[in-house]
Protein backbone atom coordinates (compact mmCIF):
# COMPACT_ATOMS: atom_id res chain seq x y z
CA UNK A 1 0.00 0.00 0.00
CA UNK A 2 1.06 3.30 -1.17
CA UNK A 3 1.41 4.36 3.23
CA UNK A 4 3.52 2.22 3.93
CA UNK A 5 5.91 2.85 0.79
CA UNK A 6 6.13 6.10 2.20
CA UNK A 7 7.27 5.17 5.39
CA UNK A 8 9.72 2.30 3.79
CA UNK A 9 12.98 3.93 3.13
CA UNK A 10 11.93 6.03 6.89
CA UNK A 11 14.96 5.16 9.33
CA UNK A 12 15.58 6.97 12.81
CA UNK A 13 18.58 8.67 11.50
CA UNK A 14 16.77 10.30 8.95
CA UNK A 15 14.13 11.16 11.57
CA UNK A 16 17.05 12.38 13.56
CA UNK A 17 17.89 14.92 11.10
CA UNK A 18 14.41 15.74 11.22
CA UNK A 19 13.84 16.31 14.78
CA UNK A 20 17.43 18.35 15.53
CA UNK A 21 16.00 21.44 14.12
CA UNK A 22 15.65 24.20 15.72
CA UNK A 23 12.78 25.18 13.96
CA UNK A 24 11.77 23.24 11.05
CA UNK A 25 11.94 24.38 7.24
CA UNK A 26 8.51 25.92 6.08
CA UNK A 27 6.62 22.38 4.31
CA UNK A 28 8.45 20.17 6.95
CA UNK A 29 6.29 21.92 9.59
CA UNK A 30 2.95 21.31 7.95
CA UNK A 31 3.89 17.94 6.75
CA UNK A 32 4.68 17.08 10.76
CA UNK A 33 1.13 18.81 11.43
CA UNK A 34 -0.79 16.70 9.52
CA UNK A 35 0.84 13.93 11.11
CA UNK A 36 0.55 14.95 14.27
CA UNK A 37 -3.61 15.62 13.02
CA UNK A 38 -3.69 11.65 12.01
CA UNK A 39 -2.23 10.66 15.26
CA UNK A 40 -4.35 12.70 17.56
CA UNK A 41 -2.11 14.52 18.66
CA UNK A 42 -1.94 18.85 18.82
CA UNK A 43 -0.19 20.07 15.54
CA UNK A 44 2.65 21.66 17.43
CA UNK A 45 6.52 21.46 16.53
CA UNK A 46 7.49 21.20 20.14
CA UNK A 47 4.89 17.89 20.27
CA UNK A 48 6.01 16.59 16.89
CA UNK A 49 9.77 16.67 18.10
CA UNK A 50 8.62 14.96 21.45
CA UNK A 51 6.66 12.07 18.86
CA UNK A 52 9.81 11.61 16.61
CA UNK A 53 12.00 10.99 19.68
CA UNK A 54 9.41 8.22 20.70
CA UNK A 55 10.93 4.96 19.76
CA UNK A 56 7.72 3.43 18.55
CA UNK A 57 6.96 6.58 16.56
CA UNK A 58 7.07 5.04 12.81
CA UNK A 59 5.51 1.77 14.33
CA UNK A 60 2.40 3.68 15.11
CA UNK A 61 2.59 5.37 11.78
CA UNK A 62 2.73 1.97 10.07
CA UNK A 63 -0.60 0.68 12.18
CA UNK A 64 -2.71 3.43 12.52
CA UNK A 65 -6.21 2.33 10.85
CA UNK A 66 -6.73 4.19 8.13
CA UNK A 67 -10.45 2.77 7.57
CA UNK A 68 -10.91 4.88 11.18
CA UNK A 69 -9.76 8.36 10.37
CA UNK A 70 -12.35 10.39 11.69
CA UNK A 71 -13.91 12.82 9.25
CA UNK A 72 -13.33 16.31 10.92
CA UNK A 73 -9.78 14.48 11.18
CA UNK A 74 -9.92 14.50 6.89
CA UNK A 75 -10.90 17.72 7.14
CA UNK A 76 -8.27 18.98 8.92
CA UNK A 77 -5.51 17.85 6.89
CA UNK A 78 -6.90 18.58 3.71
CA UNK A 79 -6.49 22.01 4.36
CA UNK A 80 -2.86 21.37 4.38
CA UNK A 81 -2.80 18.76 1.76
CA UNK A 82 -4.78 21.13 -0.63
CA UNK A 83 -1.84 23.81 -0.34
CA UNK A 84 -0.23 24.06 -4.09
CA UNK A 85 3.04 24.32 -2.82
CA UNK A 86 2.81 21.27 -0.50
CA UNK A 87 3.98 19.08 -3.47
CA UNK A 88 6.07 15.55 -2.98
CA UNK A 89 8.91 17.19 -5.07
CA UNK A 90 9.57 20.64 -3.23
CA UNK A 91 8.83 18.24 0.05
CA UNK A 92 11.96 15.95 -1.12
CA UNK A 93 13.96 18.80 -1.72
CA UNK A 94 13.88 20.43 1.45
CA UNK A 95 13.60 16.86 3.94
CA UNK A 96 14.15 13.13 2.50
CA UNK A 97 12.02 12.10 6.06
CA UNK A 98 9.62 14.87 5.18
CA UNK A 99 8.80 13.59 1.86
CA UNK A 100 8.32 10.11 3.19
CA UNK A 101 6.32 11.30 6.07
CA UNK A 102 3.80 13.63 3.19
CA UNK A 103 3.77 10.50 1.08
CA UNK A 104 2.04 8.54 4.07
CA UNK A 105 0.13 11.38 5.11
CA UNK A 106 -1.10 11.73 1.24
CA UNK A 107 -1.77 7.76 0.95
CA UNK A 108 -3.64 7.74 4.69
CA UNK A 109 -5.65 10.55 3.22
CA UNK A 110 -6.58 8.81 0.09
CA UNK A 111 -7.56 5.72 1.93
CA UNK A 112 -9.58 6.91 4.16
CA UNK A 113 -11.55 8.93 1.50
CA UNK A 114 -11.85 5.78 -0.76
CA UNK A 115 -12.57 3.94 2.74
CA UNK A 116 -15.77 6.17 3.70
CA UNK A 117 -16.82 5.73 0.48
CA UNK A 118 -16.79 2.59 -0.04
CA UNK A 119 -17.40 1.00 3.45
CA UNK A 120 -21.15 2.14 3.09
CA UNK A 121 -21.39 0.02 0.18
CA UNK A 122 -19.41 -3.15 1.30
CA UNK A 123 -22.27 -3.18 4.32
CA UNK A 124 -24.77 -2.91 1.43
CA UNK A 125 -23.20 -5.47 -0.42
CA UNK A 126 -22.80 -8.18 2.68
CA UNK A 127 -26.33 -7.30 3.60
CA UNK A 128 -27.80 -8.16 -0.03
CA UNK A 129 -25.60 -11.12 -0.22
CA UNK A 130 -27.34 -12.49 3.61
CA UNK A 131 -30.91 -11.53 1.61
CA UNK A 132 -30.26 -13.43 -1.36
CA UNK A 133 -29.12 -16.08 0.42
CA UNK A 134 -31.97 -16.40 2.42
CA UNK A 135 -34.43 -15.91 -0.33
CA UNK A 136 -32.29 -19.03 -2.00
CA UNK A 137 -32.72 -21.01 0.79
CA UNK A 138 -36.23 -20.21 0.35
CA UNK A 139 -37.00 -21.05 -2.72
CA UNK A 140 -35.34 -24.31 -2.11
CA UNK A 141 -37.46 -25.23 0.41
CA UNK A 142 -40.73 -24.03 -1.17
CA UNK A 143 -39.16 -26.38 -4.51
CA UNK A 144 -39.00 -29.41 -1.73
CA UNK A 145 -42.63 -28.97 -0.86
CA UNK A 146 -43.83 -28.39 -4.47
CA UNK A 147 -42.04 -31.45 -5.22
CA UNK A 148 -44.18 -33.52 -2.44
CA UNK A 149 -46.95 -31.85 -3.61
CA UNK A 150 -46.52 -32.53 -7.29
CA UNK A 151 -45.98 -35.91 -6.26
CA UNK A 152 -49.31 -36.17 -4.37
CA UNK A 153 -51.38 -34.97 -7.15
CA UNK A 154 -49.28 -37.31 -9.71
CA UNK A 155 -50.92 -39.98 -7.65
CA UNK A 156 -54.06 -38.97 -6.51
CA UNK A 157 -54.30 -38.44 -10.88
CA UNK A 158 -52.98 -42.06 -11.07
CA UNK A 159 -55.97 -43.42 -8.19
CA UNK A 160 -58.21 -41.30 -10.44
CA UNK A 161 -57.27 -42.91 -13.34
CA UNK A 162 -57.18 -46.58 -11.89
CA UNK A 163 -60.83 -45.91 -9.93
CA UNK A 164 -62.30 -44.28 -13.46
CA UNK A 165 -60.86 -47.50 -15.13
CA UNK A 166 -62.40 -49.62 -12.58
CA UNK A 167 -65.42 -47.75 -12.64
CA UNK A 168 -65.74 -48.27 -16.34
CA UNK A 169 -64.83 -52.10 -16.30
CA UNK A 170 -67.69 -52.53 -13.51
CA UNK A 171 -70.02 -50.91 -15.51
CA UNK A 172 -69.26 -52.94 -18.42
CA UNK A 173 -69.30 -56.56 -16.48
CA UNK A 174 -72.78 -55.63 -15.42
Amino acid sequence: MAAEQGLANLTKDKLSVVKSYATPPGGVDVVLNAVMILLNKEPSWAVAKKELADTSFLQRLQTLDKGRVPVNTLKKIEKLTQDPNMNIQRIDTISEAAGGLWRWVLAVEGFAKAFKDIEPKKIMVNKLSEKLKKSKQDLDELKAEFSVVKEKLEKLNRDLQKATSDKENYKQQT
